[in-house]
């Protein structure tokens, strides 16, 4: 993963939680994706938008969308893939 876009409820959700500071909102985010597994607000329910590279395919994967290698993707249902950040950054 490339990048991960929050989705407006839980971008102002978090940002009014914590008064606007960038920095504990991305705390925030960070922690609800090492407990929970995943972008799920446990607030609003809802997640964001996963950008990235796919850099392999599990055996077992079907490949119904053909993608490859190298491909680059998105997933907008965040609630329900499971991810690990290694850093959040503010861009």
């Amino acid at each position: 993963m490339r990048r991960l876009n929050l989705d407006a409820a839980s971008f102002q959700q978090l940002h009014d939680k914590h008064s606007g500071d960038g920095a504990a909102v991305r705390a925030e985010v960070a922690g609800i994706i090492a407990s929970r597994g995943k972008m799920h607000n446990p607030v609003t329910g809802s997640g964001g938008m996963l950008l990235g590279t796919v850099a392999q395919l599990g055996p077992a994967y079907s490949n119904p969308a053909k993608v490859k290698v190298g491909d680059h993707v998105n997933a907008t249902y965040t609630q329900a893939v499971a991810i690990s950040v290694d850093r959040v950054t503010p861009e």
